[in-house]
């Protein structure tokens, strides 16, 4: 198993590097110029010819990736073109709020979905399984931004149970009584149901499906033909066998969350990595702090997929790797 890690990290660099150069290049070849926006279009080329030696934009494009490269072997991602500060250090600010987001989005989302998909699986073609996969249909249909904005007016303005802006003064893990996790956790629900309901939606889908699947192989009617309770041979046999393709999607579906981040921090004013990849593509044009945090979420979806592939062997005791 260790060698078979090793191997797949190993793996996992030729696809950082071609990340790294697609991002490299259409950062290059995007218009505007960082530069400009950030001095202003009235500043003389002298002034804009020091910034460009200064942050080594006056080399040739293949010079200027090597040295990015480079640095980033080191995590030294440079400085943000906008407040010329540390651009690793900006980022490591944003991680945990988006992180508590993300898990606790991924949590409820598991917490809904396997359980609903399961029922499904079982009571098909009942009202259980019809509303549960019209719930995961709107889901998935549905946008975030109309979610988002559904729940602020229902649940935050109409009966003022959450705020609808913001995560708080004080932190889960920061909190020194009862009342201060409360009040932080109120910040957090909005959002993370927001964030992780289109997740739910899928993950519900395919454990219905993959349910189904097993309930009907020889094994499953042999447990139930030597009588064990209905309970034991669900949740004991057929589901295991069915979280395998689950386990996948929820590993991919973890660092897609990045993405819907993006919409649902922007909505409720969440100071994590969402809003500032708005900030750094679209209101400063900071292409090292976009180059930065794409090269995280490509190391991050490499290491979830490690991750997934060992959760495999743990799940289901017929899968070995050399």
């Amino acid at each position: 198993m260790l060698r078979y890690v090793i191997r797949r990290f190993l793996m996992g660099i030729p696809v950082l590097l071609g990340v790294s150069v697609v991002v490299f290049i259409l950062t290059q070849v995007a218009p505007g110029d960082p530069i400009r926006l950030m001095v202003g279009q009235a500043a003389d080329p002298e002034t804009i010819a020091n910034i460009r030696e200064k942050w080594g934009l006056d080399k040739d494009p293949l010079t200027q990736y090597f040295i990015f490269v480079r640095d980033a072997i080191k995590l030294d991602f440079g400085v943000s073109f906008r407040n010329g500060q540390p651009v690793l250090d900006l980022i490591l600010e944003r991680i945990p709020a988006t992180a508590y987001l993300g898990i606790a989005a991924i949590l409820i989302s598991i917490a809904i979905s396997i359980p609903l998909g399961v029922l499904s699986a079982v009571h098909q073609n009942t009202i259980v399984d019809n509303t549960s996969m019209g719930l995961a249909i709107v889901g998935i249909s549905a946008p975030v931004y109309f979610t988002a904005l559904l729940l602020q007016w229902f649940f935050g303005l109409h009966l003022g149970w959450f705020p609808v802006s913001g995560i708080g003064d004080v932190r889960p893990w920061e909190a020194t009584n009862i009342g201060e996790l409360v009040e932080s956790l109120r910040y957090l629900v909005l959002p993370a149901i927001v964030l992780g309901y289109p997740n739910a939606a899928m993950i519900t889908r395919l454990t219905r499906s993959s349910m189904l699947e097993v309930i009907r192989q020889d094994y499953i009617m042999v447990a139930r033909a030597k009588g064990l309770r209905e309970r034991t041979v669900i949740y004991r046999h057929a589901l295991r066998n069915a979280l395998i393709p689950v386990v996948t999607i929820v590993g991919l579906q973890f660092t897609l969350l990045v993405g819907g981040a993006v919409v649902t921090e922007t909505i409720f004013n969440w100071p994590g990595m969402g809003r500032m990849i708005i900030d750094a593509l679209i209101s400063n044009r900071d292409y090292a702090m976009i180059r930065a945090i794409t090269l995280i979420i490509a190391a991050t979806v490499v290491f979830l997929n490690i991750v997934v592939d060992v959760l495999y062997a743990l799940i289901d005791p017929r899968i070995q790797y050399s």
